[in-house]
């Protein structure tokens, strides 16, 4: 039956359904705002989805990486200490940490006044592309500054349903390898054909269309109207002791994820903070946009596995969590692949001391690895998240921690070994760190489920 109320007594109604959703679960208030019909999609909320999964993911991690084919050259042309490029790293990738809190306390609307404020410590440069100092703030502008989580918990958000959350999510995965996958390749060639100044305006410009799709984002300034209901009703929701408590409970998977998302990053920017000076030093490879090409590779092929298995085995896959209990599914099933991608990181880093041959097919195979360590990390938060964004945001920041501790230690420690102990020993110690969280990730597993999947025996999660 038609609604006869009065139009001041349905808006009425609106409010008290939107007070309510504010109070039990933050989460909610969209749930509140009638759908159009389904399948049914406006022009506009196409774009916006199209920029929510692709663009913006693409620019965000376009800007961490166009720089590593091409910084340690600057570096050794302005006889700049090539350890200070180290301690750079090693600064740059400890501010991430704290923009993921600053994201995950305050909100994903954040990633906007972050991305502003980012873009002004890269005018330095632009007048001083040969000065250390000013080559150093946009480094960290670059680096660490990146508003990935932001972007999750939009997705997260925008999409209720776990398949199209899940192929929305890979899709976002294919877009951000893309983006720093041809980073360095772009970066490499645009160094080549014009230096350094060139890769300054090529950032400015990267970081200025982010800003741009941010302000058009509706799902920021969704956010943003959220945030500010929360604030209002602060003193009566209870919502972060409830995420607190569901987070503590699943404390010690979460710790063994967050370990071998450390030793995954960890060999990863071991890899990139060295593979241009490497190449050329150690094997006599000089041009950067080769080296810049093959890391492109294996990053994109890795992306356009996992989204098309997200097309095609989501069905097929829940049924097969039920029911299948091989222990080739069980393997590469969450959460023992990540223990199978742990053994690859071993074999490939010390493949990297080896042939030139040998090196450039592990550096391809590497940059496969590390997609598909970033998704599986991202959808083992998801599955303890059982729904709830502030608790993914949380789990997330958490994993952002542990990336981000990784690439700055191994961004100080694999130059230094580097400089003052040989060219190969960095990729030794990367292995045998990845050896060792091998072990204490599995070893956790075991003990809390045994030899099966995680769908199966993580029953009545909060």
């Amino acid at each position: 039956q038609r609604d006869r109320r009065a139009p001041h007594e349905q808006l009425e109604l609106v409010e008290k359904r939107l007070e309510k959703a504010i109070m039990t679960d933050t989460t909610d208030v969209v749930s509140v705002v009638p759908e159009g019909p389904k399948g049914m999609q406006t022009c506009g909320e196409k774009l916006s989805d199209l920029s929510l999964m692709c663009i913006m993911p693409f620019l965000a991690w376009f800007v961490t990486g166009y720089a590593y084919a091409s910084v340690g050259l600057h570096y050794r042309e302005n006889s700049w200490a090539i350890w200070h490029m180290g301690v750079l790293t090693f600064l740059a990738y400890l501010v991430r940490p704290v923009v993921s809190l600053i994201i995950s306390r305050v909100g994903p609307w954040m990633a906007l006044p972050l991305t502003c404020f980012a873009l002004l410590l890269l005018l330095p440069a632009v007048f001083e592309p040969s000065d250390e100092v000013a080559v150093s703030l946009q480094m960290i502008s670059a680096w660490s500054f990146l508003v990935d989580l932001a972007l999750q918990g939009f997705c997260f958000t925008r999409f209720s349903d776990k398949d199209a959350l899940r192929k929305a999510s890979r899709l976002q995965s294919l877009s951000s390898t893309t983006g720093y996958g041809m980073s360095p390749f772009v970066g490499g060639l645009v160094y080549d054909l014009g230096g350094w100044r060139s890769c300054v305006l090529l950032q400015a410009a990267v970081q200025g269309s982010l800003i741009i799709l941010l302000l058009l984002s509706p799902s920021l300034w969704q956010d943003w109207q959220r945030w500010r209901a929360r604030r209002k009703s602060a003193s009566t929701v209870e919502t972060p002791q409830k995420s607190e408590k569901s987070v503590q409970k699943i404390l010690l998977p979460i710790l063994a994820v967050a370990a071998a998302q450390f030793a995954s990053s960890y060999s990863y920017m071991c890899e990139w903070a060295t593979f241009a000076i490497y190449f050329r030093e150690v094997h006599r490879w000089d041009d950067a946009v080769c080296a810049g090409l093959a890391q492109m590779a294996g990053d994109i092929a890795g992306a356009l596995v996992l989204l098309i298995s997200a097309s095609y085995s989501s069905p097929v896959e829940a049924k097969a969590d039920m029911k299948s209990s091989s222990r080739l599914h069980i393997m590469a099933s969450k959460p023992y692949h990540l223990t199978l991608l742990l053994g690859a990181w071993c074999v490939l880093n010390l493949g990297m001391a080896s042939s030139l041959h040998v090196a450039v097919t592990c550096q391809v195979l590497m940059g496969s690895v590390f997609v598909y360590f970033m998704q599986f990390v991202n959808e083992m938060s998801m599955f303890y998240a059982s729904g709830n964004q502030e608790v993914y945001l949380k789990l997330q920041s958490i994993q952002q921690v542990a990336f981000n501790c990784g690439n700055a230690l191994s961004g100080i420690a694999s130059l230094l070994f580097y400089n003052e102990l040989g060219p190969l020993i960095p990729f030794f110690v990367s292995a045998a760190i990845c050896f060792c969280c091998f072990l204490f990730y599995t070893a956790c597993f075991l003990l809390r489920i045994g030899c099966s999947s995680l769908e199966s025996s993580e029953t009545g999660l909060p």
